[in-house]
């Protein structure tokens, strides 16, 4: 995994190179393949950005994501635009699960600790947030979930 920070539309952004060991649902990256992750913050030179509730990225710690295709700028600050093979963390930091080994040896996945409270709104339908669905489940159990949900919010 390697990162790089740039400057776009005066913040920096930090597209962070990861590999993809299992997709579990949706289209888009496929097992084994490389892709981008664009984040909100990083450093540039002597000059670093901070961005609380983003999704944080680093070397040996994988992570379980929740993945969009990413906008990027176009050339020379154009509008911008979908860019192949570059995504974004769904709901930033809320769309990353750190895997870690649970007290039994087992992969497991927790929320991520850069999100505070998270609160459905009035009106909205009665549902799980992922956050409580997939904390401290283990990973086969957590894809086993997030599977599920694909299909039942997402195939006719």
């Amino acid at each position: 995994m390697t990162a790089t920070s740039v400057w776009e539309a005066e913040r920096v952004v930090t597209y962070t190179d990861i590999h993809i060991d299992t997709r579990v649902a949706g289209a888009g990256a496929t097992l084994g393949e490389h892709v981008f992750v664009r984040t909100l913050g990083g450093a540039v030179g002597s000059v670093g950005q901070s961005v609380e509730g983003e999704a944080v990225f680093t070397v040996g710690r994988p992570s379980l994501v929740f993945l969009t295709p990413a906008r990027v700028l176009g050339p020379s600050g154009g509008a911008p635009a979908f860019a192949p093979g570059v995504y974004a963390v769904t709901g930033r930091a809320q769309g990353q699960f750190p895997v870690v080994q649970d007290a039994h040896g087992q992969l497991a996945v927790r929320r991520s600790s850069g999100i505070g409270a998270s609160m459905i709104p009035r009106g909205a339908p009665e549902q799980e947030l992922a956050q409580d669905a997939l904390h401290g489940r283990t990973v086969e159990e957590a894809k086993q979930r997030v599977s599920d949900a694909w299909v039942r919010f997402h195939d006719p």
